[in-house]
Parts: structure tokens; sequence; C-alpha cells
């Protein structure tokens, strides 16, 4: 279970995604989640944005036509990764507020789409942002 689903009785979560929904319709609150390599001092990321990032709310509210691949190019530029490390964005998928299952999904594909199949009954959707190691 993530800390923000521990933190936020679904009633809460509920009621965040309402007034989220009724006040931006054509987006979609997304929760995202960092890999702890991610956050990990032995990380090539600094120790300053590791404390910023392991502390941050992890909230986003996303128009639902941006791709997966725009996103996670927000992301990267937030976090300030290098451009030869790859990061991969997962959906997490809860039932009875435990992980399920982790999807991977095609970049090209839209917020919304997914946001359409894959949101939690809370009303968010879980992402979570993977550092892939690649040789070459």
């Amino acid at each position: 279970m993530s800390d923000f689903k521990r933190k936020f009785s679904i009633d809460d979560r509920q009621r965040q995604t309402k007034a989220i929904l009724d006040k931006y319709e054509n987006k979609c609150p997304i929760y995202l989640t960092y890999d702890k390599e991610i956050i990990n001092k032995n990380s090539t990321i600094s120790k300053e944005l590791s404390k910023q990032l392991s502390k941050q709310l992890n909230k986003y509210i996303v128009t639902s036509d941006l791709n997966l691949a725009q996103f996670l190019h927000i992301v990267r530029k937030k976090i300030n990764v290098n451009a030869e490390e790859s990061l991969t964005l997962f959906i997490e998928i809860y039932q009875n507020d435990k992980l399920f299952n982790s999807i991977l999904a095609p970049t090209t594909t839209s917020i919304g789409e997914i946001y359409l199949n894959n949101k939690d009954d809370d009303g968010f959707l879980y992402l979570k942002l993977v550092k892939e190691n690649v040789f070459g």
C-alpha cells in the first residue's frame, strides 16, 4: 500500500478527486511514487533532490490528451535526471488497497485513456517511476 493510501482514508481520497474533477473537467488526478533506486543516495541524483523527492507530495493534475511519454518528459525535467538514465512509468493496480499488479503502458497512450481504464476506486491513477538499467 502506498504511503498516500495509508495516510488518507478512501473517503478522503475520493473527496480530493471529486474536488479536482469538479474544478478541472478535462484533467486526470495522478499520484506518482518514485522507486527507491531513484531517491536512493547511491543514485546519480543529488542528496538534496533525494530528500525533496522522498518528502514531496506527488500529486499531479494532468490534461487527458497528454500522452504518457509527454508526462514522463515533464517528470524527468522536474527531477533533473541525466539523459543517459532510463526511466519507466508503471501503472499500479490496487485491490482492497493492496498492490495487485503493475502494468507497463505504451508511451503513446493518452493519460485520459489510461485513467479511464486503470483509475483506482478512490479516483486517482497511481503511477510508479522506476529507474531501468540500460546497457550500451
